[in-house]
């Protein structure tokens, strides 16, 4: 394995999002200043520009690339763009003076030469003396971009072409304005925001045609652009209400009921725009959000219409969207079972890689402490940043494989410096020392469209496995049906839709009010144990508590609630043993504690043993109402719960019941595939 990576079998897996954006850790110093190049894709052909800046169209591609054997096509350039090219200005119109110049052509300089061996990283552009980085490197099929800059100085966007090794300058400018951009495949937008105006400059360039035009959407400050063609979603006056500009019909949306930015933690590919974001209420929504969706959540956004449907939402706790790919896969970082310590409140985050298909989450790295960030994503790799260090958050850049579990790790990287992944190839900023390149094993990308794949069958996951080139179709543990009404209780086995009797179990059962028998106890470790060993559930999302390294392989646990249990689980494991989840009002009639002090109980922090709270339970004796873990119910989220109309989702959203060791109140609704830390359940039997 050549240059500075280091390929490892074995290391400890640590993974984090840079959530600065969305926690007030980055001022508007720190705002993007990244401007993509107006005219930029029209490099986007086979060929480049001379030294004068004249377009010169090659053959098939630059000899010893390595990207020679990506097959994604280039574009070709229109007469308009096979002429010289001049720089071109705006007068910003700034009272305080400065404009801003795009001039595409190369600057004398080359880059370095990009890794040719796996798992090799080498530094392709080093920044001058006394500059650095403002902006995250970014690519596109031809260039690596990036920004140079000093406090109150001259700031420069510059690109490294593939193959050729020349340096470019993109953009330069003096003013201080603030710039945003967004690219896609045809289709490009440059976001212009000066620091005397509130009104947004828009400039769309159609990189087939040629086409260059102002774009007018109001006099409004809208910011980080995103594209879809022919999308253009933004937040209006920052961090507020998201809306979605059809570029094609010149109408705008207002996505109400949602509040947030489109800063790092906002993805749009392939016409599917995913968020992190606080349900709000329409225009007078105020940045901090206490409503029954408490935020941030991920929420994924139609953008013809606005409409919006939950992705990820748990039991109180943040979670950010962070990458997108093929429209299936999404990587995210969520905080429930984050242990906030140290110098930043990163520490003890997680990722998760969620199937958008199947809906599973599948945990890709815990850190119980130390700083994770910047986190990475192009199926089937993924890549973070770890510092094991609370104080800081520059730390080892990993990448792994999640097919084959290969790992990759290369040298440290700040958390406020963004990375990417583009066609197997890692680039990231180091502090002040320059872009890294960093090549992965050549695989495929995954198919935007896997249906190929599907086989048919329910008791089936299908997905392309890119590592090896070929479909898999996995079985699963779903419940199901086998047309057999002589079997109440049928689920997936071995592939096969399998009818089953139930299994009653002998935990004690108490009678309600309404002839309906409550289970006394929440469901304990032990008890699911014996679901999962008979080939019915499936274990717990993890095996560890909220400050526990082991849970539930110690059998010290055993009478504890389980808990990382999803909501398909819980409902399963009820239904093998003859009964169901209660529903809401059935959860609740008997939710509060007779005299239970809880600002007085010690153990408050995670699980205890069932029924062992001092007089956490109701007069009929049933335990832990107050503490202990939050339960799973059958009700549905709706409108009806909410003051806004459009926030009902149906079996996307469940309500959950009861309070816990985290949490004193009733917690807010979470998505069925999700699991938490503070999260279990119980059954009831309807009397007979």
């Amino acid at each position: 394995m050549g240059g500075l990576g280091e390929r490892s079998g074995v290391i400890p897996l640590y993974f984090h999002f840079v959530r600065g954006y969305n926690r007030g850790m980055v001022g508007s110093k720190h705002i993007i200043f990244l401007v993509f190049a107006v005219l930029l894709a029209a490099c986007s052909s086979h060929g480049g520009w001379d030294d004068t800046g004249a377009v010169v169209l090659s053959g098939a591609g630059v000899s010893g690339s390595p990207f020679a054997d990506i097959t994604e096509p280039y574009f070709m350039l229109t007469d308009a763009y096979r002429v010289p090219f001049e720089d071109f200005c705006v007068d910003l119109g700034n009272p305080s003076g400065g404009k801003f110049c795009v001039s595409i052509k190369p600057n004398g300089r080359y880059c370095e030469p990009w890794p040719e061996d796996d798992g090799e990283e080498k530094k392709i552009y080093k920044h001058e003396p006394g500059y650095g980085p403002w902006s995250p490197v970014d690519a596109n099929n031809r260039f690596v971009f990036f920004s140079d800059s000093q406090s109150g100085g001259p700031f420069r966007v510059g690109a490294c072409e593939r193959g050729t090794l020349k340096e470019y300058t993109i953009i330069e400018t003096d003013a201080t304005v603030v710039l945003y951009y967004a690219v896609d495949q045809e289709h490009f937008v440059l976001d212009v925001n000066t620091n005397d105006s509130d009104t947004s400059f828009l400039y769309y360039i159609n990189l087939n045609t040629g086409d260059l035009k102002t774009v007018s959407i109001g006099e409004y400050r809208y910011q980080h652009p995103k594209l879809s063609y022919p999308f253009l979603a933004m937040t209006k006056n920052d961090y507020d209400i998201f809306h979605i500009y059809n570029l094609e019909t010149g109408t705008m949306v207002a996505v109400e009921g949602l509040q947030g930015s489109f800063g790092p933690a906002a993805v749009f590919k392939n016409n599917t725009l995913l968020v992190d974001a606080a349900i709000g209420y329409g225009e007078e929504s105020t940045d901090q959000i206490d409503g029954p969706l408490e935020g941030p959540n991920i929420f994924k956004i139609d953008p013809a219409t606005g409409v919006f449907e939950p992705v990820v939402v748990t039991v109180g706790r943040y979670n950010s969207a962070s990458h997108i790919d093929a429209g299936r896969w999404a990587l995210f970082t969520t905080g429930r079972n984050s242990q906030y310590v140290g110098t930043f409140t990163s520490a003890g985050d997680d990722v998760y890689l969620l199937d958008m298909k199947t809906k599973r989450e599948t945990l890709i790295s815990s850190s119980r402490y130390g700083n994770n960030c910047a986190i990475v994503l192009e199926y089937p790799y993924v890549g973070w940043t770890y510092s094991g260090d609370p104080s800081t958050y520059i730390g080892v850049h990993f990448i792994q494989n999640v097919e084959t579990g290969e790992i990759w790790k290369f040298i440290g990287q700040g958390c406020d410096s963004d990375a990417i992944l583009y066609h197997r190839m890692l680039y990231y900023t180091v502090d002040l020392n320059g872009v890294i390149a960093a090549k992965l094993p050549a695989l495929p990308l995954y198919p935007d469209d896997d249906s190929f794949c599907d086989d048919g069958n329910p008791c089936t996951d299908d997905r392309y496995f890119v590592t090896g080139r070929r479909c898999l179709n996995e079985p699963n543990r779903d419940q199901c049906d086998d047309g057999d009404l002589g079997t109440p209780f049928d689920f997936c086995h071995e592939g096969i839709c399998t009818g089953y009797r139930t299994e009653p179990d002998s935990v004690k059962e108490i009678v309600l009010s309404n002839n309906l028998f409550m289970d006394q106890y929440e469901v304990t470790q032990e008890r699911y144990r014996k679901c999962v060993d008979a080939g019915v559930c499936n274990p717990p999302a993890r095996t560890d508590s909220f400050t526990r390294e082991h849970y539930w392989d110690d059998p010290a646990y055993n009478n504890y609630p389980v808990i990382y249990v999803t909501y398909f689980d819980a409902k399963k494991y009820c239904a093998w043993r003859g009964k169901r989840l209660p529903n809401l009002m059935e959860a609740r009639s008997h939710a509060n504690p007779y005299d239970y002090d809880r600002e007085n109980d010690p153990r408050l922090g995670d699980t205890a043993e069932v029924g062992s709270y001092d007089k956490d339970y109701d007069s009929l004796g049933v335990y832990d109402l107050a503490a202990n873990v939050a339960e799973w119910t059958s009700g549905r989220f709706t409108y009806h719960f909410s003051n806004h109309p459009k926030l009902d989702f149906g079996e996307q959203l469940v309500m959950v019941s009861s309070g816990s060791w985290y949490r004193e109140s009733q917690p807010p609704p979470t998505t069925p595939w999700s699991t938490n830390s503070d999260l279990g359940f119980r059954c009831v039997r309807d009397a007979k």
